[in-house]
């Protein structure tokens, strides 16, 4: 995979979350790249600190690599709140401690069920409800499917669906324009 490529998915994927629109986002990458992405990765962790952000490999698959980007602050501010606890709590998620151990407890749920942890939601900045809808009606009977499948709130949620997109466009289209991804993040 070429910088050029990486910084695409970074782009495409991470936008909101690099520009404080969204919590966290989540990027896949596969294993035969990822020593590579890794090193371009560590060269923005200095511009993504200035702003609070942070990397955490989730899991390691044999195809691909889960990574969550994710702005340490926000994070922290979303899952202190009682729905998303309430959640949290129904799968086992420390209720003492803070963003560390819910991180933690997210990896080995991500390397160790047997299916894909749908709380991951919640850090993705999802809405609860949603998540929650998500969960209980096994993916279906939603009202709508954008960045997520939308249970609750659609006109409220499809108007950040539209700030996300918009968010995502114009971060690609300086990437695509020449400008480093490192000049982006510097940019908050």
């Amino acid at each position: 995979m070429s910088k050029v490529v990486f910084d695409r998915i970074l782009g495409r994927n991470c936008a909101p979350t690099f520009k404080g629109i969204k919590a966290a986002s989540l990027i896949s990458l596969p294993v035969s790249s990822y020593d590579e992405c890794r090193c371009w990765l560590d060269q923005y962790i200095p511009a993504m600190c200035r702003h609070g952000i942070k990397y955490m490999v989730l899991a390691a698959e044999p195809s691909h690599v889960l990574i969550l980007i994710y702005n340490e602050e926000q994070l922290r501010l979303i899952l202190s709140r009682s729905a998303a606890r309430r959640i949290l709590n129904w799968y086992g998620y420390p209720r003492q401690g803070g963003l560390p151990e819910l991180l933690t407890h997210l990896r080995k749920r991500c390397r160790e069920s047997d299916e894909f942890p749908h709380e991951i939601g919640l850090f993705l900045d999802y809405p609860p409800a949603d998540v929650r809808g998500f969960i209980v009606h096994k993916g279906g009977s939603f009202r709508y499917a954008g960045y997520w499948k939308i249970y609750v709130n659609e006109a409220a949620t499809r108007a950040f669906f539209d700030r996300i997109t918009a968010c995502t466009e114009a971060f690609c289209n300086k990437l695509d324009n020449g400008i480093p991804m490192t000049d982006l993040l510097m940019t908050g």
